[in-house]
Order: C-alpha cells, then sequence, then structure tokens
C-alpha cells in the first residue's frame, strides 16, 4: 500500500515541473556527466546527488535498450526540450526511498518493542500524508529520512541487545548510517545525539569503558562515510564555508532575526498534530512517547531522543512541512506502541489484560466500558 501510494500520480504535472527545486537538482545530478564529480556547491551533501545521477544514469542505459534513446545526445535534448521522462525517472527514486522507509520503521518499532508496534508503524507512515506527499519530489527530505530510520534501528540494537553493545560492529553499523544521513542532508545532525544516548544506556550495562570504545567507533565509522560519500566537502573549505552561511541565512537567520529562538515551534506543533500524519495517529503518538517512558524509560528515551532534538532545531528554521519527514517515522513508533494495547481496550479481551498492565503500568478495569 506504500508503494502504490507513493508511486500513483508520480507523473503530476509533467511535462511541466511546478515544484522550484527539482530541475536545479537534477541539473546538479546530471552535470556529472561532464566528467567533474566536485559539484563545487555545498549548498546540499552530495551523496543523493551521486546517488540521482547513478539513476539517471541507469535509466538511460534501459532507455537506449528498449529504443527510447539512440544516443546520450537524444537524451540531453530531451531533457531540454521535455523533461518528464528524466523527472519522472528522479522521482521514482525518491518514491523508492519512501518504501524502503516503511520497512525500515519496521525493523526500529521490532527491535525496540515488538513486531506488532513495527507493523503498526510501518503501517501509519505509509498513510502519513506528508511522507506521501514528498514522497513525489526530486527532494531530499524523503532519502535523508531512511539513513536516519536504519541509524535509529542500529541504536536500538544497541540498547536492547547487551551482546551488540559489546560488538564494535554494531556500532561501527550505528555510525555508517549516521555518516549517510548528514551526507544527504545537514539538518540530520540531531541523529548524533540518538547514537550518544546509546552508549549512555548501555553504559551500565556493558561498562563505559566499553561503551566509550563504542561511541568512539561509531564517530569515526560516521566521520569516514560521511567523507566517502561527500569527499570534496573537505577539499572546498572556503566553498563550504560559503555555502554554510548561505544556508544559515536561508532557513535560521531569517526566522529567528529580532524574534529570538525556539520561534517556529507552535507552528511545527501545530503542523504535526494536524496535516503531517493526521489527528488520530498524532494524539497516539504523543500519548505512545508519554507511556514509553513509564513502561521503559531507556526505550522511551532512545525513542524520543531524535525527534525531541529535531523538533529544538527546527523551531530556529522558517516553517516548511517538508522538514518534519525525519520524525515522521518516531512517531509512528509511538503511535504503534500505544495502538495495539488501544485496540486491545476496544476488544476489551480478559486475556489481554495482564499485557495491558505491564505495558502501563495501570489497570484494565479503569478503562473498561461498562455494559448498559
Amino acid at each position: 500500500m506504500g508503494l502504490a501510494l507513493r508511486f500513483d500520480a508520480l507523473s503530476w504535472g509533467l511535462p511541466d515541473v511546478h515544484h522550484p527545486d527539482e530541475i536545479p537538482i537534477l541539473n546538479r545530478a546530471l552535470a556529472f556527466a561532464k566528467g567533474d564529480l566536485n559539484p563545487h556547491n555545498f549548498l546540499y551533501p552530495t551523496l543523493y546527488f551521486y546517488a540521482l545521477f547513478v539513476w539517471e544514469g541507469a535509466f538511460f542505459v534501459l532507455g537506449r535498450s528498449v529504443g527510447l534513446y539512440h544516443s546520450v545526445g537524444a537524451f540531453e535534448r530531451e531533457f531540454f526540450v521535455d523533461p518528464t521522462h528524466a523527472v519522472l525517472a528522479g522521482r521514482a527514486l525518491t518514491a523508492l526511498f519512501g518504501t524502503a522507509t516503511l520497512v525500515a520503521v519496521y525493523q526500529f518499532g521490532k527491535r525496540l518493542y515488538d513486531v506488532r508496534t513495527g507493523l503498526i508503524a510501518a503501517l501509519f507512515l505509509a498513510v502519513a500524508p506528508f511522507a506521501v506527499r514528498d514522497a513525489h519530489y526530486i527532494k531530499l527530505d524523503v532519502p535523508v529520512t531512511l539513513f536516519i530510520v536504519l541509524a535509529q534501528a542500529a541504536a536500538a540494537r544497541l540498547v536492547v541487545d547487551p551482546n551488540a553493545a559489546g560488538r564494535l560492529r554494531d556500532w561501527i553499523v550505528a555510525g555508517i548510517f549516521v555518516g549517510l544521513a548528514l551526507s544527504t542532508q545537514y539538518y540530520a545532525f540531531p541523529i548524533i545525539f540518538t547514537v550518544i544516548v546509546a552508549a549512555l544506556l548501555t553504559g551500565p550495562r556493558v561498562g563505559w569503558r566499553a561503551a566509550l570504545t563504542g561511541l568512539v567507533a561509531a564517530g569515526v565509522a560516521s566521520i569516514a562515510a560521511f567523507a566517502i560519500t561527500s569527499p570534496f566537502f573537505v577539499l572546498e573549505p572556503s566553498i563550504v564555508a560559503r555555502d554554510m552561511a548561505a544556508v544559515k541565512q536561508i532557513d535560521i537567520d531569517r526566522s529567528v532575526a529580532g524574534r529570538g529562538a525556539f520561534t517556529s515551534l507552535y507552528a511545527y506543533i501545530r503542523m504535526l498534530a494536524s496535516d503531517a500524519m493526521g489527528r488520530g495517529v498524532a494524539l497516539f503518538a504523543a500519548l505512545g512517547l508519554v507511556l514509553a517512558f513509564r513502561h521503559d524509560w531507556r526505550r522511551g528515551l532512545l525513542l524520543a531522543s531524535f525527534p525531541l532534538a529535531f523538533l529544538a532545531f527546527l523551531a530556529t528554521t522558517v516553517p516548511m512541512s517538508r522538514y518534519l519527514n525525519p520524525m515522521l517515522p518516531s512517531l509512528a513508533a509511538a503511535a504503534g506502541f500505544l495502538a495495539m494495547p488501544a485496540l486491545l481496550l476496544v476488544l476489551r479481551s480478559e486475556e489481554h489484560t495482564s499485557e495491558l498492565q505491564s505495558r502501563f503500568g495501570i489497570s484494565y478495569a479503569v478503562f473498561c466500558l461498562k455494559k448498559k
């Protein structure tokens, strides 16, 4: 269902491209065909642009094999005359990233709690309006969300499995996904706090020395993953400094100038409470986060670490609904944690009384509706 929603109407607007960012992003990716892999522009990291370039190249090869194109020149001319095929291919890549995120959030919910939580989390994310809408654009917000959720799932393994917390390779995996997220979008940096939280939570169980060693390994792995997938970032320091200043001016300075920090908090909360996932799921997510702490504060803290840190950062930026995409999987997992027991409450099955009491720490009888 998630795949169908993300591919439905993927050709919207074509051959006209109404989203202002799609053609510039596609232009930058296709420019690598000139032979220079240095983008000479770092308003964004470069992992997604490399992936889009390879994807469009594969599309050209496929198109040539079926007679759609007879040469590279024909592909180039079509892009300037009618970019339908190239844009549709790029949007399909975003849709696939969005669909893969459903699998990732299932793994996250499953590792942190159970299979049912993972399945319901995937269901909620599959139909989340913002997630479905933004999977139809050639943009970076949906692709970066995949790597963020993979990093969360890796961190969840460290917290719930002492054996994994004692293995360096599991820390390295978490670090790699952090690096890939940062190499897709700079604003993914709050995911670093999730790995730090994982280290703080595993320290008492596996020893602080082992936890610190794992955290350092994750940090080194994240730097290596970022450097490999955005290799020219460290080679163009003056351009990086210029573009980082521009990003700050565009996204932050015009939001907080003269008004102070966290000026956009209410706007983002309002979007989360209404259109982002739907009011019902948003309510389930808010209650799920609270009750997750009561059920197991360690897992609850890991679950809440990224969305809270990310929301605090977003509160200093110009309100953009697409920026909320990385938060949606965490909220879907929180809603999934609450949804199944809530369904059992509706069904009022006595065999599930113990599960409800253990998960919420409250009396099942309080919630039972008395028959008239």
